[in-house]
């Protein structure tokens, strides 16, 4: 007897359902909650099918919400649902296949086709084979057909996979049946159902299944029929399974080659944004592809002026920009007509607009000449009084904006600009010479020399771009290029400015070559400080990141300038608003990195200091800015090191009350998780991470400090290697690495407490932390055993052993880690030889291999003294190995004074103790530098 409701619980649940899907009924949480209950009741899917399927006469949105629960019971609760409630629920789902009303809502018939590929998915294809089979027989219907074939398509999304394994035994899977229909459907009068087939389409192609494969020769002269199919939506579709087709069968698309490359050019150029996005992505892809590049390079001359065309603000960008780039009465300059291709000049002859040279030119002495601007902010010197004016009435609303338009929502959004200017990126660096000569063409024949600001915007973030792999054309003209930009970075346009800052520092490593560049350097470095007082936000911030780009590059070559860095960097504390603050924070973290110890002088450190502490104190325990000023003073710490020392109490102080307090909520958020809500756990990271910066800046000094810090800031450690967080981990067993170099007396009451946990922590053999842990838990470790008498640390080394060797032959530990554990060894090795001599076999080879990649230092030294001092005891063990042996000792080029005496034991002892042919053997082995190298060895 089939399931019948019962009437009762009909109306109730019907009355529910209707006031549930009234949007104007204000109780909607009510709504909810009564609904909820009703998963008590076994039958409550089977009412929500009948409601949905049979019950015909109820309104739409009834059933329609009916639909709605039923699909959320059955993704979210389906092996809850009783068999007789899921069997009815197939049966009443397959008379409606066999039979479904062409009269029924849309929208119905979409919720009831969800509600099917939803049984598919949640219970398993081969589970109900004879719905599936229902399915692919009414796709013959062609009254009916339309349901059965809208439902495979939604099931396509949700069972890719289970669609070509066999359900019956000598029948072919059913992808091998339905393909057919969907290849038929591209060329249905439908577009939906089009748009629709080629999306089930997409969900096979890079699984690769053999019914796909053996249809694919038929298939895919049918699809490339929707090319120009004159809906947008179908060609959306195309678009986007164009690059997966692409990559998972470049040899099966070649013949269509040219009608793809043609069709993703063409995409380009659409007035939809989706379909734009999808032709950048393509590009993107194919440049990072392997196949087929040749077949590209005649297409560049239409592909590149497409893409540079992207490039220039939309109308629709313009109107966000507005509160950002003021104008006089508001107007804009009008959009540029659409691009058009390109005649490729010839081979090694760039021709060139004579108004660019000439203005390039007219330009270059004053741009290479001019100096730094320190009595204004640079640009007070334009002639724009009325535009300035209007940009620091803007400037005052940085953080609420009253035009309702957020500045970082809208740069951080995609955008057909954003995504052409990456795909230029990308396709620059793969095509180079080819794609760049036509793309510095076209800049300087145009988008350069135009009257147009939006124009010459463009063509400076184009510029910027492709700097990368287009250095080697661009350097040819950067002689022109250079004084070019540095000109726009004083334009009257704020967006010009803004590019040009960012697109000059994209040159930075060639800017910095002394062979090459010394002329522009101070000009662009200058230049770049200036802007960093101009009047508008966005300008400001193009120039701080500009700034960390040359930073970055330069690193040393800056000590020349730190005065005057740091004067505009000062000035700039009292001009920025608290957006802005942070890239501050970000440069001068930046600049302390790359001087180091060059920054301190007192001089600079009156100019740096007083306003990072000014704000320090202005910030409260809980202002999330306490951040990246955590992290910039962490850097300036570490370089100005006892220059830091008249700032330290209070800094310190506040730090250990950070962790503390941290610590302190965490533990009642965990005893009370319902009421307590956890504190912020970066203030605790960034914290630790300052602490580093000092302890690495004042070195030994800082132990009194330590000792009495309230609460004692080893205790607080002691909690923190504890914590369940692998950032926090990180940086408490960096800040003990620290903390042992330094004073390593502090650490002594804690010792066995740090040791134990550590040996915890790697004991972890399913390598479940962040390996990031794994690695400062190591490298702390080698800090601590340098520093220990033997004593306190051999009855650990068994235990130590049992968990750092396996990490050399462990599949996924990263190389950095071997590095660590090489160090932690060898360091172990010079603490204790006669303890560990014995087991040297077990780890001789990885460490001698690993050393071979380690970086020549005091790390590296102490640890192959320790691996010197065990071979010496254990010659045996290590003898297999004396051809790696020799290597390692080979690559050495300056040794220590002790460890040279160590090698040169380590070599004539060998030599001693083996028959000619046995150290022949070795020796033969060798490169000819190697053994040169080794004779040495042998003679000192």
């Amino acid at each position: 007897m089939t399931w019948q409701p019962q009437q009762q619980g009909l109306r109730e649940l019907l009355v529910l359902l209707r006031d549930a899907a009234d949007p104007t009924n204000r109780e909607q949480a009510l709504m909810t909650q009564r609904l909820a209950s009703f998963h008590e009741y076994p039958d409550y899917n089977a009412y929500l099918a009948y409601i949905l399927i049979q019950l015909k006469s109820q309104e739409i949105s009834t059933r329609m919400m009916a639909g709605d629960q039923l699909k959320l019971n059955l993704t979210n609760q389906f092996n809850r649902i009783p068999i007789r409630v899921l069997d009815y629920l197939k049966q009443t789902c397959l008379d409606y296949i066999q039979s479904p009303p062409l009269d029924d809502n849309e929208r119905i018939l979409n919720t009831i086709s969800c509600v099917i590929s939803i049984i598919f998915s949640r219970g398993r294809v081969h589970n109900w084979s004879n719905g599936l089979m229902l399915l692919i027989e009414k796709l013959k219907d062609p009254v009916v057909f339309k349901f059965s074939l809208n439902t495979i398509f939604i099931m396509c999304s949700e069972v890719s996979k289970e669609l070509d394994q066999e359900i019956q035994v000598g029948i072919q899977p059913p992808l091998g049946f339905i393909l057919p229909y969907i290849i038929q459907a591209y060329s249905s009068t439908d577009s939906t159902v089009r748009a629709q087939a080629i999306h089930a389409t997409r969900q096979f192609v890079l699984l690769k299944q053999a019914s796909f494969l053996n249809q694919l020769d038929i298939l895919l002269p049918a699809l490339y029929q929707t090319s120009k199919d004159p809906v947008l939506r179908v060609r959306h579709e195309f678009g986007k399974i164009l690059p997966i087709l692409l990559e998972a069968f470049p040899e099966r698309v070649e013949p269509y080659l040219d009608l793809t490359i043609e069709f993703m050019i063409q995409a380009l150029k659409d007035t939809d944004n989706d379909i734009v996005l999808a032709a950048c992505d393509f590009w993107i892809d194919y440049a990072h592809s392997e196949v087929y590049r040749d077949q590209l390079i005649p297409y560049l001359p239409q592909l590149v002026p497409t893409l540079l065309h992207r490039m220039v603000y939309s109308e629709s960008d313009l109107l966000d920009l507005l509160p950002f780039i003021p104008h006089q009465n508001d107007r804009l300059p009008p959009l540029p007509p659409p691009s058009k291709c390109y005649s490729r000049p010839k081979p090694d002859h760039i021709k060139h607009s004579n108004d660019l040279i000439n203005h390039l030119q007219e330009e270059e002495e004053e741009a290479v000449d001019s100096d730094f601007d320190d009595t204004s902010c640079s640009s007070s010197s334009m002639k724009h009084d009325d535009d300035e004016e209007e940009e620091e009435d803007d400037d005052d609303d940085d953080d609420d904006n009253e035009d309702g338009v957020d500045e970082a929502e809208f740069y951080a959004r995609d955008s057909s600009r954003q995504s052409s200017a990456s795909a230029l990126d990308i396709l620059a660096v793969t095509f180079r010479d080819d794609f760049c000569t036509i793309l510095l063409d076209l800049l300087f024949n145009q988008t350069l020399n135009d009257e147009n600001w939006l124009i010459r915007e463009s063509g400076i973030l184009a510029l910027g771009a492709a700097a990368e792999g287009g250095i080697d054309v661009f350097s040819l003209h950067l002689d022109r290029l250079i004084p070019y930009l540095l000109k726009s970075m004083i334009d009257p346009e704020p967006l010009v400015r803004s590019i040009s800052c960012w697109a000059i520092s994209r040159f930075s490593n060639w800017l910095v070559d002394e062979h090459k560049a010394t002329r522009f350097f101070e000009p662009v470095l200058f230049g770049l400080l200036n802007r960093l007082l101009d009047s508008n936000k966005r300008v400001q911030e193009s120039a701080c990141t500009g700034f960390i780009v040359l930073t970055e590059s330069a690193s040393i070559k800056l000590v020349p300038y730190l005065y005057q860095i740091l004067f505009q960097t000062n000035r700039a504390f009292g001009l920025y608003k608290r957006k802005n603050r942070l890239f501050l924070y970000d440069a001068l973290g930046t600049l302390a990195d790359a001087v180091k110890s060059e920054l301190n002088q007192p001089q600079f450190i009156n100019l740096l200091m007083p306003p990072l502490i000014t704000k320090w104190n202005e910030l409260s325990d809980k202002d999330t800015d306490l951040f990246p000023l955590l992290e910039c003073l962490s850097n300036i710490t570490a370089a100005l090191g006892p220059g830091f020392i008249q700032y330290v109490d209070p800094v310190l102080t506040r730090c250990v009350k950070l962790i503390s307090s941290t610590l302190q909520e965490q533990m009642m958020a965990d005893q009370n998780p319902e009421t307590v809500v956890p504190p912020n756990v970066e203030f605790l990271i960034a914290a630790l991470d300052l602490l580093s910066g000092i302890v690495q800046g004042l070195g030994a000094t800082i132990e009194p400090l330590i000792a009495k810090t309230n609460p004692p800031l080893l205790s607080l450690l002691v909690n923190c290697i504890h914590d369940p967080v692998p950032e926090v981990l990180q940086s408490t067993f960096v800040l003990l690495g620290d903390i042992a170099g330094a004073s390593f007396d502090s650490l002594l009451p804690y010792f066995h407490t740090i040791l134990t946990e550590m040996i915890r922590i790697l004991c972890n053999q399913g390598y479940f932390i962040s390996f990031s842990v794994y690695n400062n838990v190591i490298w702390a470790l080698g800090e601590m055993v340098m520093r220990c008498q033997s004593t306190q640390v051999q009855g650990y080394l068994s235990s130590l052993l049992q968990v750092l060797v396996p990490l050399f032959t462990h599949s996924t530990v990263p190389a950095s880690i071997h590095e660590n554990v090489m160090i932690a060894l060898g360091r172990l090795s010079l603490i204790c030889p006669d303890l560990l001599a014995p087991t040297l076999s077990l780890f001789i080879q990885p460490c001698l291999k690993t050393s071979l990649s380690v970086r020549e230092g005091e790390e590296k030294e102490s640890a192959f003294r320790g691996l010197c001092a065990i071979i010496k005891l254990n010659a045996q063990d290590a003898h297999q190995h004396l051809h790696l042996l020799l290597v390692a000792i080979s690559t050495w080029e300056k040794p220590s004074d002790r460890l040279l005496v160590d090698l040169c034991d380590v070599v004539k002892g060998y030599y001693r103790i083996l028959t000619r042919d046995q150290w022949n053997n070795a020796f033969n082995t060798l490169n000819s530098d190697e053994k040169s190298k080794i004779l040495k060895f042998l003679t000192l």
